[in-house]
């Protein structure tokens, strides 16, 4: 008959999950997605005149806003 053996957890070795950072890290994340957001909306109300003042054209604006919050 064979003996039981104790065997060692198949994570040994591994550092422990930080939850409190992943979820900074989370946030922090959907914090800057919400402000792009934000900014891409309001490059569209301005007038041609402050977009030539930043440096843009009207369709880099619109090619700028049409971009996903996570596309920088």
């Amino acid at each position: 008959m064979k003996a039981l053996t104790m065997k060692q957890p198949v994570l040994v070795g591994l550092k422990p999950i930080n939850v409190a950072k992943i979820a900074k890290n989370v946030l922090n994340t959907l914090s800057s997605w919400r402000e792009r957001a934000q900014q891409r909306r309001l490059l569209l109300t301005l007038d041609n005149r402050m977009l030539q003042d930043i440096g843009i054209s009207r369709t880099e604006a619109i090619c700028e806003s049409n971009k996903s919050v996570w596309e920088k």
